[in-house]
Formats: C-alpha cells, sequence, structure tokens
C-alpha cells in the first residue's frame, strides 16, 4: 500500500508540475508576443516618419541601409499590391503580387495590418506591420499612395521559448527525483493514522470472529484526530460484539428449540427453494443435510404439491394430510410470512393416532347410529299408530313419540357432525347462494306462520364455491335457532351482499338474546343456554357446532352478536364473486 501511495504521490506531482509548466510557457509565450508586437511598432512609427521627412527621391540603397541600422526588412507597395522597393531585395520585377497579404488588405482599408508567417522569398519567420501612406511630399518617383510595410524577424521569441522549457524541464526532471526520494517518509507519514485504524477494526473483525479473543484496547496516538475515531471504533465494537453475542445465544436457543420439537419445519422460498429444515424434517421426507434443492424435488405428493402451488399464487394459510411412505398421516401447514429470505414455513406434524382414534369414533357413532335409528325407528311407527287408535293413554304416547323423536334428530345431528370430521368434501360446484336462500324461507312458511314471526330478506346474486346441501344446512340451523328463540310476533332478516370480494350471509333476529358470557361456548357441542326451553323447542345443543363444523370447511369465518334486542350471525365466505 505504502509503494502503491508513494507511485501515486510522485505521478501526481510530476502531472501537476507539467501542467504548471505547460501553462506558463504558453502564457510567456504570448507575453513576450505581445512585447516584439509593441517594439514592432514603435519601430515603424520611427520608419514612416523617417520616410516621410526625406524630401528626395526613396531608392533601394537608403531603405537598405536604413533596414540595416533598424534590423528590419522595408517594403514599398503600391495600391496594386506590386513592390516597388524592398531593402532585402534590389530587383524587385520577380516578386510576386502582395495584394493579397493579409496585413496589405488590411492597410489598404486604412487600418494598421499584423500577420506573423514564414516569408516565401527568404523562409524566415516574420511579424509583418503594413500602413497605407499619403505621399504629401510629392516624391518623385513614389505615387500618391502607397503601403509601406516593416518585417521583424521572431525567431528569437522561439528561442526564448525554447530556453524557458529547457529550464522548465530541468526544474521538471529535478522537482520528480526529490520527490520520488521524499514520498517513502511522506506516505509513512501519511499512512500511519490509517494503519493504526486498520489495525484496531483488525482487532475487532478477530473478536467477533473468536468466542476467546477479546478486542484489544486502544492506544492513543499523538494525531487527535486519529484518537477521536479510534474512541469512536472501540464504543462500536464493543456494541458489536454484545450484539453477535445476543445473536449467538438466540440462535442456539432457536436451534434447540426446533431440534427438540415433534413437528418438522421446512423454511422455503417463494419459489419453493429449500432455506433450511431442522432434524426432524430432514427425517421424515429423506432430505439430505444442507440441501438446497426445491422442495418439490423430496416432497411428490400431488395433495402437497397443489396445496403449495396455490398457497404460493394466493399467498395464503392452507393446512391438510398427508400419507407418507409407511402409512404415516402427517398435518402439514403451510403459512406465508414476510422475510427477505423466506416466503412460506412448511410444519409437518405426526397426527397417525389422532386420526385413528378419529377414525375409531367416527366409526362408533355411524354404527351406533345407524343401530340406534333401526328401534326408534319402530317406537315411532308404534307410537303413532297407538295415538290414532287409543285414546286413552294419549298423554303417555304424546311423551314417548316426542321423546323417541328428539332422539333421532339427536343422533342424526351426531352422524352430521361425524360426516363433517371426516374431511370429505363431495359435490362442490358454483352455486347461487341466494337460490338456497329462497327455497329455505319457503320450507320454513308454515313453522314461522305459527309463531306469527315475518321473514325478510334483502338478497343479491352471490356465487360461491361450495357443496349446496352443506351450505343449505347450515343456513338451516341458523333459522331454526332463530325461530326457537324468538318470541311471536317477531322477525328474523336474511342479507346477502358483497364486502371486499367476500359473500357475507347474516341471520339476524329479534329474539331473547344471548347473555354475554356464553357468547365463546354457543358453538360448543351440547351447549344450550336456555336447556328448558331447548327441550321444549326439540333442540339438541349440536345445531351452531354444525354451522362452525360446515364453515370451518370452507374456510369461512363466523363471528355473532348479541344481547336482549336479538341475535345476530354473520358467515363470511372468502371464495365469492358477485355478477
Amino acid at each position: 500500500m505504502r509503494r502503491a501511495t508513494g507511485i501515486l504521490l510522485v505521478l501526481t506531482v510530476a502531472i501537476t508540475l507539467l501542467i504548471f509548466i505547460l501553462v506558463m510557457s504558453i502564457i510567456l509565450y504570448h507575453a513576450n508576443k505581445k512585447s516584439y508586437e509593441k517594439q514592432a511598432i514603435k519601430t515603424y512609427n520611427l520608419v514612416e516618419s523617417t520616410i516621410l521627412m526625406k524630401d528626395d527621391d526613396l531608392d533601394y540603397q537608403f531603405l537598405s541601409k536604413l533596414s540595416q541600422d533598424a534590423d528590419i526588412r522595408i517594403s514599398l507597395i503600391d495600391i496594386d499590391g506590386n513592390v516597388l522597393i524592398d531593402s532585402k531585395q534590389e530587383n524587385t520585377d520577380s516578386m510576386s503580387s502582395h495584394s493579397q497579404r493579409r496585413e496589405i488588405i488590411v492597410a489598404l482599408e486604412g487600418g494598421l495590418g499584423q500577420d506573423t508567417r514564414r516569408s516565401d522569398s527568404f523562409d524566415i519567420d516574420y511579424l509583418y506591420i503594413a500602413k497605407l501612406i499619403q505621399n504629401e511630399n510629392n516624391q518623385n518617383n513614389l505615387p500618391d499612395k502607397f503601403v509601406l510595410r516593416i518585417a521583424v524577424e521572431i525567431s528569437s521569441i522561439y528561442s526564448y521559448l525554447l530556453y524557458i522549457s529547457l529550464a522548465a524541464l530541468s526544474v521538471f526532471v529535478a522537482l520528480i527525483i526529490i520527490t520520488y526520494f521524499l514520498s517513502k517518509p511522506i506516505t509513512t507519514k501519511l499512512l500511519k493514522p490509517f494503519e493504526l485504524i486498520s489495525k484496531k477494526l483488525e482487532s475487532v473483525l478477530k473478536s467477533s470472529d473468536a468466542e476467546d479473543s477479546p478486542v484489544k484496547q486502544i492506544v492513543l496516538t499523538k494525531y487527535d484526530d486519529v484518537n477521536a475515531i479510534l474512541s469512536d471504533i472501540d464504543i462500536v465494537s464493543s456494541k458489536i460484539i454484545e450484539y453477535t453475542d445476543q445473536i449467538k445465544d438466540d440462535k442456539e436457543k432457536l436451534d434447540l428449540i426446533l431440534e427438540n420439537i415433534e413437528s418438522g419445519v421446512i423454511a422455503i422460498t417463494f419459489d419453493g427453494n429449500i432455506q433450511s429444515a431442522n432434524k426432524k424434517a430432514l427425517n421424515i421426507f429423506n432430505i439430505p443435510p444442507d440441501a438446497s434443492c426445491n422442495i418439490k424435488d423430496y416432497i411428490r405428493n400431488t395433495e402437497f404439491i397443489k396445496y403449495l402451488d396455490n398457497s404460493i399464487i394466493e399467498n395464503k394459510f392452507s393446512v391438510f394430510d398427508i400419507v407418507i411412505s409407511g402409512g404415516k398421516i402427517f398435518e402439514i401447514r403451510i403459512t406465508p410470512i414476510s422475510t427477505q429470505f423466506v416466503s412460506f414455513i412448511v410444519t409437518a406434524t405426526d397426527v397417525t393416532s389422532q386420526r385413528q382414534l378419529a377414525d375409531t369414533k367416527q366409526a362408533f357413532f355411524e354404527n351406533a347410529g345407524h343401530e340406534l335409528n333401526t328401534p326408534l325407528s319402530s317406537i315411532l311407527g308404534y307410537s303413532e299408530i297407538l295415538l290414532t287408535s287409543n285414546k286413552t293413554n294419549r298423554k303417555f304416547l304424546d311423551i314417548i313419540n316426542k321423546e323417541a323423536l328428539r332422539m333421532k334428530t339427536l343422533i342424526s345431528d351426531m352422524l352430521k357432525i361425524s360426516e363433517l370430521e371426516t374431511h370429505v368434501l363431495s359435490n362442490d360446484i358454483e352455486f347461487d347462494l341466494s337460490s338456497v336462500v329462497d327455497k329455505l324461507v319457503e320450507l320454513y312458511k308454515t313453522r314461522v306462520s305459527i309463531k306469527r314471526i315475518e321473514i325478510k330478506t334483502s338478497l343479491i346474486n352471490a356465487y360461491i364455491y361450495a357443496d349446496p346441501e352443506k351450505i343449505a344446512t347450515l343456513l338451516s340451523n341458523l333459522i331454526d335457532n332463530s325461530i326457537k328463540y324468538t318470541n311471536d310476533g317477531g322477525l328474523i332478516e336474511i342479507i346477502l351482499k358483497i364486502s371486499n370480494d367476500n359473500v357475507v350471509m347474516s341471520v339476524k333476529d329479534n329474539g331473547i338474546g344471548i347473555p354475554e358470557i356464553y357468547l365463546n361456548r354457543v358453538f360448543e357441542r351440547f351447549f344450550r343456554v336456555d336447556k328448558g326451553r331447548s327441550r321444549r323447542e326439540g333442540g339438541t345443543g349440536l345445531g351452531l357446532s354444525i354451522v362452525k363444523h360446515i364453515a370451518d370447511r370452507y374456510n369461512a369465518q363466523i363471528s355473532i352478536e348479541s344481547d336482549s334486542t336479538g341475535t345476530n350471525v354473520r358467515v363470511k365466505f372468502d371464495n365469492a364473486r358477485k355478477t
């Protein structure tokens, strides 16, 4: 670095001196030329006055002597450009016309003509000065008007310039040699502060790389500015080491957590390239350590690829199950995040035992439901026969019929929940939700007329992608609840609207409402706020639980608001379009 700095210093001085010498040479040349021009004009004035004062004729001998005394060349030229007398050439007949010479043209126009050029006759550089003269003395051998021109040799100007250039070159070479020998101590002195700062920074870097390598304390120098920089570096280095230690601790904690959780965790980019993965994920999907490939290269499950592509396109959360080799079931969650290097976090959790338990429970409910359904159907059938034929024990038969009917409804609802928990979605199509609302309102006309309840609707054409039967079940349970808990003469409103490209369905009533403390429990199975009224109305406590299951299956958001003036349940579907 010192050698390069020394060379740079020498080059800088050399270029600076060279530019200075060139500029000064040009200035001196022009200054000397101006001086020659002024002196030449004075000489011309003297020659002019000498010629005009002569009473007799002018001839070659007179001009030659005058030319030798003034060390100049003198020419007399007529207005046509012909040379009449020249002090350097006795016979002027062979000389060409001077009418196109620059100084002659200016002189004939009445000015003082000047020009610098090489003479064609004598091959000498001259400074020419010319002026038109009026022949008032009426000298016999000259016309009334003629041009007096003098020529001064300017070779002395070039000699002076050469002398200056040689002197400047000598000074230039001497200064370069001096600069070269002085460059080493100068660069050493200049670079000393930077070397101190560099050593301090190297100490900071080494201490951040090695845990047991402390930062060297600053060594103050005789440079106050350098001491200030070193102090600032010392403060910054302490903070860097502190932050580095904290980052290392946090990384160790995070690594410890990731390596000990039961789920596999993979961080991927927006293109699906693996950024990092814990050991659990590597083992589950047989991904080699330090893999920097695409996740699709190792997880070739079609269900996984479908959901991953959908999450990437729509940048949304997805959860689903996949079965890998060995028959194990894993719940996959794809969560979008917003960072510079990672776009999605993929987690894989072994849910084989949970799903097997759910399947067992599902099978139990289905079998139990079907087994109970047969005798209940017989009891209901016979109780109805007895009600029509036996008048004596009608009260007891009514109770048997009603309780059997409630049991049948309960079993039917349990089977619906069991079916929803199987995660099987069938018959999904795009349909107009308003048509489902219209059909259900028509079905409930007889029931609401008994309690004199009015159902109002405010509908638009709103399309969603789902199973129309399941959505009808969801809406039917909401309307059924509103009828049960709305007093005679009440009002139920069903509203469809579009909000932020989503279909929002509201079922609102002015019934008895739900106390605020129970609002977070209404979707639990078998939970009933007013158990007595629920039994009288034939409720099973599973209606809102069925609603919640169906909403979850279609990623619909459900919310409930209630007070003493009534209840409003909203369901928002995020896959809607308006026509």
